[in-house]
């Protein structure tokens, strides 16, 4: 069985992005460091979850902005899955998994 790092190396490697420019080597570097980014970026939420969470405030936390982001996170998933794109999948589906306990702790400690 593949470790999670592994199976996101695998999807990286084989997305059809990184195959779409052959002729353009720096293509599929660029194209993998936006997949390892963009994997990195939903865990910058994980914070305001904690401060959520342990604090049970979400002062100053807005409710209107997060169920957005979190609407238009299922937007991106759908899209994602249309598209068979594994990496924006993957993608989606930690930012909806990260922006459920936000949207969750707002609407308990406002």
């Amino acid at each position: 069985m593949r470790s999670p790092a592994g199976i996101i190396t695998h999807m990286l490697h084989t997305h059809r992005s990184v195959r779409r420019h052959p002729s353009r080597p720096e293509a599929a570097l660029i194209d993998r460091l936006a997949g390892t980014v963009g994997i990195l970026v939903p865990f910058f939420t994980v914070p305001q979850i904690i401060d959520i969470w342990k604090g049970q405030s979400a002062e100053g936390v807005s409710l209107w902005s997060w169920v957005g982001f979190l609407a238009f996170s299922f937007f991106w998933l759908a899209y994602a899955v249309y598209h068979r794109d594994r990496p924006l999948i993957l993608l989606h589906v930690l930012w909806i998994l990260l922006q459920i306990p936000v949207v969750v702790g707002i609407l308990l400690y406002s």
